[in-house]
């Protein structure tokens, strides 16, 4: 039955122009080829992907005003895809690279359903590829999916550009427009890499966050907001790939971004970002990431400091919303510090209590602000949460407490000991502007 379902596809397809009760009964087939390809074992998909494809592709093109067969389509293709990338190999994954270019093309699609397929197809495909013990497969797919993030980026940095040296308000209206049109291409982007980012190779992480970064430098809040749920995505993953260097660039940039505190949802993803980024810190404190390029806790010891500035004011915040997941994401921060990290900041907490810090004034950057370097991140977290216990922030009293009750809670597990590894802060200072 699997080797003559090509045939009756193609001789249902033959014609080039079909009429509508056709064009269903190929629907349909297609349908119920999608769901036998759910079973079959993938060596048989294989076998018949040279018959299978070449139906497929002629389809897309042909009826791409069909949106259910463009689904079924897309769902068909993807499955072909991902028994190619089981062997790993570049040989075995060229036999589809040019399927897997199309299924790209239709996650940026107008209809929610084939873009909704078309995404869930390529994350399944990126899936199935990252767990192979050959690279290659993994390595093409994330390089094809990089290289479309970088066409429809590049775009919209263009507009940005034309719009900030327009002279006429026409040519300003024309540089919003081709913006506009940009930004919804890069939020359906967005929407595939929350799900699939995650399987990228590491080859191609150091893009994926240059990409993202420059997102953020296109200033267009709903984008932003889209942009750090990906990281999320990635941060909260169990198979982060992110090391410590590119979760401290990560970091240090949405840190320095201005929160939109109105919208609750887009401070929760803040939040959250926050305490997994400084999590995954945390996790890296006994050895260098992957790549060698630097120590979990140095980096997120520079780094404290400026994220508890950022949360803690969210405590009083009007919304009730706001003001829980600021509480929750302080305490699990707190609760993440490893205990050698407590230490090193505990030993810095001493008789210059007097100091701007402790007053809680936060010192310039390249000031001194009279501790010794890399010992003074308990007055930075002390001095965030006596800032809250103004008579103007009396809303943040009832969060302001339960935090202040775990950082006591922390302190006391921890102890009062200054042993602790140490660290030497270096250039790790210039990640978080500090």
């Amino acid at each position: 039955m699997v080797s003559e379902l090509p045939m009756m596809w193609g001789q249902l397809v033959s014609s080039p122009t079909i009429p509508t009760p056709r064009l269903q009964t190929i629907t349909s087939v297609i349908h119920l080829m999608s769901l036998a390809m759910d079973k079959m074992p993938g060596p048989i998909i294989t076998e018949q992907s040279k018959n299978y494809m070449p139906h497929m592709l002629d389809a897309l093109k042909k009826h791409p005003e069909c949106a259910p067969l463009q689904k079924h389509v897309l769902d068909c293709v993807g499955h072909l895809c991902r028994s190619a990338s089981l062997g790993g190999s570049a040989s075995s994954w060229q036999t589809c690279a040019s399927a897997f270019q199309d299924l790209l093309g239709r996650t940026l699609d107008a209809r929610p359903k084939v873009r909704k397929q078309a995404m869930a197809s390529v994350t399944d495909v990126l899936s199935s590829a990252s767990q192979q013990v050959d690279p290659c497969a993994s390595d093409l797919a994330s390089d094809a999916l990089l290289g479309l993030f970088t066409s429809v980026l590049r775009p919209a940095q263009t507009a940005l550009a034309a719009a900030s040296k327009a002279g006429s308000s026409k040519e300003r209206s024309d540089c919003e427009s081709k913006l506009t049109a940009a930004v919804v291409d890069l939020l359906h982007l967005l929407g595939l890499l929350k799900q699939s980012s995650m399987y990228l190779s590491q080859g191609c992480l150091s893009n994926l966050v240059e990409n993202l970064v420059g997102l953020y430098n296109i200033n267009q809040p709903l984008l932003s907001k889209h942009t750090t749920e990906v990281v999320l995505a990635l941060l909260a993953s169990p198979s982060c790939p992110l090391g410590a260097e590119v979760t401290a660039t990560l970091l240090g940039v949405i840190l320095q971004l201005r929160w939109d505190t109105s919208d609750s949802t887009a401070c929760d993803v803040s939040c959250k970002v926050v305490e997994s980024g400084f999590q995954r810190l945390f996790r890296l404190q006994d050895a260098h990431d992957s790549d060698g390029d630097g120590d979990g806790v140095g980096l997120a010891a520079q780094g404290l400091p400026k994220a508890f500035s950022k949360l803690t004011p969210l405590l009083g915040h009007q919304d009730d919303a706001v003001r829980y997941t600021a509480t929750e994401s302080l305490k699990g921060l707190i609760k993440g510090i490893p205990a050698s990290l407590f230490h090193q900041i505990s030993s810095s907490s001493s008789s210059s209590s007097t100091s701007s810090e402790g007053r809680g004034r936060t010192p310039k950057k390249g000031r001194s602000s009279g501790h010794p370097p890399g010992m003074t991140m308990i007055d930075h977290l002390v001095a965030s949460l006596l800032a809250n216990w103004t008579p103007s922030m009396i809303g943040a009293y009832g969060p302001t407490a339960m935090v202040t009750t775990e950082l006591f809670h922390k302190a006391s597990l921890a102890g009062g000991g200054g042993g602790g590894s140490g660290f030497s802060p270096g250039k790790t200072g210039e990640k978080w502007g500090v």
